[in-house]
């Protein structure tokens, strides 16, 4: 073992011999680094570097050091001066309809057909677990439920989670939950109970969202009608237990003089945009995610999603969802999308477009391959086609970003 070493030293001279080759924990989360170095002559960086992607947020648990740059010494290394991307993180805001309807069931969906998952709150708190498990690390998040208060029906909401940063990148590539996303999902653990004052909590929130640093979007989680302006009374077209063929009587539900509810149920509904619009108009842009419940509302979500100001496409505007897995599903998909772009910016060119090659958690792209990547412009590399697919899905969790290596080539 001693002449074994001893001759490793006399060879290298300090560098590492191919086979064992040394890494340092460099890359890091999605772009984090841009290395620039020598020249031409030497093999792009296939080691075997592990993600670190340490984003400065203190989880309180064992995690892997910060990414450092490597030292001048490393072997098989082209450079060594790392240049940072631009990184943009999106706020994301959840506010959770925790009204009593929300204690029904949820169809599973496709996972068991005819089953239920188990209330339509679960559903949702599991389908923002989800989804954070792919982008936490890429994202500021919190989140309010509505009601606020159990047992006071028409409470306004009330944070649970105040915005921060998520988990490190290394909890994403693992597969656990970081102590950031344990908590809020702590948090999040509430009993369904009471009515559903949407306007009241988005203009709370509002308040919250209102002028913070970068884009932020708010997402809505909701089964069912905005209600709770009992100052409003309503005829019985516009009363929810009767929209929804929920009255016990032939006549209005929501007039108190007939005992069976209160004004409270009446449709809120032009509050309920005029809130949304006003989140709009704050700059934040709010997704209506409508679980079941809402089928009897769709002219009201389609409005909703509308003034929100990220309707989707088509005749329904809104986002609806029939199952867990749907819901979970369909949350992802906007929230990767919104979280992980294609185009990856650069904080400055470098300085030879030639000697470029970049990385999938350590996979190698090809440069001008279908599925590979390409140049968008002098500071921009654009990864296309299933790299692509693969980026916004979640199902690469970083990329690196390598200069000073010949261009690995179709």
């Amino acid at each position: 073992m001693r002449g074994r070493r001893k001759r490793e030293r006399e060879q290298g001279g300090g560098a590492t011999l191919p086979g064992r080759m040394r890494t340092r924990g460099w890359i890091g989360l999605l772009g984090v680094a841009l290395a620039v170095g020598c020249g031409e002559e030497r093999k792009p960086y296939l080691g075997a570097a592990r993600a670190t992607g340490h984003d400065g947020t203190d989880s309180g648990l064992l995690h892997l050091p910060p990414p450092t740059p490597p030292s001048p010494d490393a072997g098989g290394l082209c450079a060594n001066d790392i240049v940072p991307v631009v990184v943009d993180r999106p706020n994301f805001y959840f506010v959770v309809d925790a009204s009593g309807s929300m204690g029904d069931p949820m169809p599973a969906g496709t996972t068991q057909p005819g089953a239920s998952y188990g209330d339509r709150y679960s559903a949702a708190r599991e389908a923002i677990r989800t989804l954070l498990e792919s982008v936490g690390h890429r994202v500021s998040y919190g989140a309010s439920v509505f009601p606020g208060q159990p047992g006071a029906g028409c409470s306004g909401p009330q944070e649970v989670f105040s915005l921060r940063p998520g988990d490190p990148v290394s909890y994403a590539r693992s597969g656990a939950d970081g102590l950031v996303l344990q908590e809020l999902l702590r948090q999040l653990l509430v009993t369904p109970s009471g009515l559903t004052p949407t306007a009241l909590a988005l203009t709370q929130v509002k308040d919250t969202l209102a002028g913070l640093p970068g884009t932020t979007y708010a997402f809505l989680l909701t089964d069912g009608a905005p209600n709770c302006n009992s100052v409003d009374p309503c005829d019985i077209a516009h009363c929810t237990p009767n929209i929804e063929n929920d009255c016990p009587i032939d006549g209005n539900c929501c007039d108190p003089g007939n005992g069976v509810a209160d004004w409270d149920w009446c449709l809120d509904a032009a509050p309920t945009i005029a809130a949304v619009a006003d989140l709009r108009a704050a700059g934040v842009r709010t997704y209506i995610i409508g679980m079941p419940g809402t089928g009897a509302y769709v002219d009201l979500m389609n409005q909703m999603a509308i003034a929100g100001g990220v309707p989707q496409d088509g005749d329904v505007k809104y986002y609806p969802t029939a199952s867990a897995d749907e819901l979970s599903k369909r949350l992802s998909q906007i929230g990767l999308a919104i979280a992980l772009s294609c185009d990856i910016p650069l904080k400055e060119a470098p300085p030879n477009p030639k000697l470029v090659n970049v990385f999938f958690d350590q996979s190698l792209l090809t440069f001008g391959d279908p599925d590979g990547w390409e140049w968008a412009d002098a500071t921009t590399v654009r990864v296309v086609g299933k790299a692509c697919d693969d980026l916004k899905s979640g199902q690469a969790s970083q990329v690196q970003v390598v200069a000073g290596c010949p261009s690995v080539t179709r």
